[in-house]
């Protein structure tokens, strides 16, 4: 069996507690392979407690994968909706000032409902881009705690093969390398 020295550096990484960066994934062949790598790497290299761990990771990160896709979406929605409700704005303005201009010939009540009418089109739209942005800092908070969640997870991990590795290391040395 020959191992892919990029799968050795990356289980290396992942046992000395270094960081390996968050690239987003753009496909599901990539996510295969990635998934495939790390099942190859974890069944020749490392005990099943951390081939679980890294089973349950993957899991984690195409979790994270699939919201952090259904948060954009969700997001381009708003932005349209958004750039319409500027549309309508936009519209309404332009109806004030014609309605400015023509003045004389339209009744002053039916003009002041109008204008009434148009603000609370305005009210509302800038409600909703209020609602928007709020939605957009939460959303970016739940991506920031994801990757937290990720973050202390990998490094419990780290900590648990630094306490085998010195307890091997211990037991070495106390009963000597002929009975291990």
């Amino acid at each position: 069996m020959s191992v892919d020295t990029d799968e050795c550096s990356s289980v290396q990484s992942l046992r000395h507690g270094e960081d390996l960066p968050l690239v987003p994934i753009s496909s599901e062949s990539e996510r295969t392979i990635i998934k495939a790598k790390y099942e190859n790497v974890s069944a020749e290299l490392l005990d099943p407690g951390l081939a679980e761990f890294l089973e349950r990771l993957m899991e984690l990160y195409e979790k994270y994968q699939e919201t952090e896709e259904k948060m954009i979406e969700r997001l381009t929605t708003q932005k349209e909706q958004l750039t319409s409700q500027a549309a309508q704005i936009e519209e309404a303005t332009s109806r004030i000032l014609w309605y400015s201009e023509e003045l004389e010939t339209k009744d002053q009540v039916t003009l002041e409902i109008e204008i009434l009418d148009i603000k609370k089109l305005v009210d509302a739209s800038h409600i909703r881009e209020q609602d928007s942005q709020e939605t957009i800092e939460f959303l970016r908070g739940q991506i920031k705690k994801l990757e937290t969640d990720i973050e202390l997870k990998e490094q419990m991990q780290a900590e648990i093969d630094a306490e085998k590795h010195w307890r091997y290391s211990l037991a070495k040395q106390v009963t000597g390398p002929a009975s291990i």
